[in-house]
């Protein structure tokens, strides 16, 4: 079905929807010119996969930092995430840089560890001696 509805925009409905488009934009005249309004048929309702597919593609994109939750929100028609959070990418934690100083994440902001340990450059590289005293310097 849905590669029936592609090939019907697509050699059907998609010359006349531009045609529409470019006529309508013009009868906005000089004011929508200024404004920079024009109008545009929306045709990608009748372009949607199954949900299946929709749902699938909207996962890789959310998982992916690629779409975030109100985007997707407003692709389905909803409303916007009403907690506030959905205008925020989101990426898997495993994908944070390591570097010598520690974990930095994807936003670029370095994130101090938790254990209060010093860094390696910071560790001492003395070894102890077979009599438990230290030795000297490796």
């Amino acid at each position: 079905m849905a590669e029936q509805n592609t090939a019907f925009v697509q050699y059907s409905i998609r010359a006349w929807a531009e045609r529409l488009d470019e006529a309508f934009t013009f009868l906005l005249g000089d004011a929508g010119a200024k404004s920079g309004a024009q109008v545009k048929f929306n045709l990608d309702a009748l372009l949607r996969g199954s949900k299946k597919d929709r749902y699938e593609t909207y996962r890789t994109g959310l998982q992916n930092g690629i779409l975030t939750r109100n985007e997707v929100r407003a692709m389905e028609d909803l409303p916007p995430d009403p907690s506030g959070l959905g205008d925020f990418l989101m990426v898997p934690s495993n994908l944070a840089l390591l570097t010598p100083d520690g974990p930095v994440s994807l936003a670029m902001k370095a994130e101090t560890p938790a254990t209060g340990e010093p860094d390696a450059a910071e560790q001492s590289t003395e070894t102890p001696g077979e009599d438990g005293g230290e030795t000297g310097v490796e």
